[in-house]
């Protein structure tokens, strides 16, 4: 999961307010799940090579560049309902009058998404709910109070973390997964919001984290080319940090290169001496680790 930033006016034009409400009175009237068409907040349509394609998709991927909004995944990826339409075990009727707001769309593979081991209709909160829909004096949704952002629904504390209101960073961590292939996710958060973030979409999962490793490998594959180079006589033991520098830059730019997988594992892992220590350092042989730790350590204070 990576922080990302929807700028407000983006809204397309199949989901502007004027016209959704008709649609959505009536079924937040009848209250009734059935009634929420699919064709409406996914926009279903076929290029001219016949390809399905979803317009809400479509705008969505300036911002998330077709990965998944959770794992960060690049998959065939579905219109997500952040707050859920359907009913939460009882305590909770769903969010029904939320199905057609543009801001609580986002882009999901189907294993974050899936009732089946992923996120499905599950949305536990810290306290109370909002129970209604925010209710025009004359009748009808406050489709102006229906943004995630609106006082309305911001006294909610849902424990699962939304990439464009929660940093990622304030919550989450990456260490080798103990006892399983791979890397893995670590809640920080004295809330528990992070933990819970990783279990609902159960972002441990063996393949995310087998592709968190393969990121490293190849990050210890860049370092092997420098001392491949430095055994063949191409540059001299005094310019090895500098060559080393070169990699470290070249790290930094992939991570803050959004349109990436796994942009918050790159991010982690040059964040600081200590991550870099705990993530990367292990997977280096023994005759390279001090040596590229001592220059990234002076890379990081601006010293080489």
């Amino acid at each position: 999961m990576r922080f990302v930033t929807r700028p407000a006016g983006t809204c397309p034009a199949h989901l502007q307010p004027a016209v959704v409400a008709a649609a959505l009175n009536q079924l937040v009237q009848a209250n009734d799940k059935g009634l929420v068409e699919g064709a409406v907040y996914r926009a279903p349509y076929r290029t001219i090579h016949g390809e399905p394609r979803s317009a809400t998709l479509d705008a969505l991927r300036p911002y998330y560049y077709a990965k998944c909004a959770y794992c960060e995944a690049l998959s065939n990826l579905e219109v997500e309902h952040y707050r859920p339409v359907g009913a939460q075990r009882g305590h909770h009727g769903g969010y029904l009058w939320l199905c057609y707001e543009w801001t609580n769309l986002l882009p999901a593979c189907h294993d974050c998404n899936s009732f089946a081991g992923g996120k499905g209709a599950q949305f536990p909160v810290l306290g109370p709910r909002q129970p209604t829909a925010p209710q025009l004096a004359g009748g009808g949704v406050d489709l102006a109070r229906n943004a995630l952002t609106s006082p309305y629904l911001t006294g909610e504390i849902p424990q699962l973390l939304h990439p464009e209101l929660d940093d990622p960073t304030s919550f989450l961590t990456v260490l080798p997964a103990p006892g399983r292939d791979g890397f893995e996710l670590q809640g920080t958060d004295a809330a528990n919001r992070g933990r819970e973030s990783i279990r609902i979409c159960h972002l441990n999962r063996e393949p995310l984290r087998l592709e968190r490793l393969a990121l490293l490998q190849d990050m210890k594959a860049d370092v092997g080319v420098v001392f491949q180079s430095l055994s063949e006589g191409l540059f001299i033991d005094a310019v090895l940090p500098r060559a080393l520098k070169v990699t470290f830059k070249k790290w930094e730019q992939a991570a803050s290169d959004e349109e990436r997988t796994h942009t918050f594992m790159r991010k982690s892992v040059t964040s600081t001496v200590a991550m870099f220590h705990n993530l990367l350092a292990p997977l280096l042989p023994t005759n390279q680790v001090v040596l590229v730790e001592q220059a990234f350590v002076k890379y990081k204070a601006g010293q080489l």
